[in-house]
């Protein structure tokens, strides 16, 4: 374990970023047994190095820009998965609605006909068929 320790100082080492890069390379070693394996596994493989790569660099400033540029990206994209994902799992009961005028998600019980939604945002009025 100490050799290990000793190898990895100095040296950036496993973070968030590193580990997206491994989930998708496996993702894409998955589909690549189905779907063009010979352009799926190459991309594989360089995803599986460039993850292993950075966790062994010694340019720590680089790898951390790096993540904090992924981290930026992740923050913008988190909520909307979540919200899709709570549409799905929510689509029998509720149906959701979005504000033309500023943009943000209702939720209505399903079944209730045509009702007037008022956004409580910006008190935009529609009228929707739940």
């Amino acid at each position: 374990m100490f050799k290990l320790q000793r190898f990895m100082y100095g040296r950036y080492g496993f973070d968030k970023l590193s580990a997206a890069m491994v989930v998708l390379s496996l993702i894409v070693f998955v589909v690549s047994l189905f779907v063009f394996p010979q352009i799926l596994y190459p991309i594989y493989l360089a995803l599986l190095i460039l993850a292993y790569a950075r966790c062994f660099s010694r340019n720590i400033y680089a790898r951390r820009r790096e993540l904090e540029k992924y981290m930026k990206i992740r923050e913008r994209i988190a909520p909307k998965v979540l919200l899709c994902r709570k549409m799905w799992k929510e689509r029998k009961t509720y149906k959701y609605f979005r504000c033309k005028n500023c943009g943000a998600y209702w939720r209505v019980p399903k079944g209730r006909g045509k009702i007037e939604i008022t956004c409580r945002n910006c008190k935009h009025k529609m009228i929707k068929k739940a």
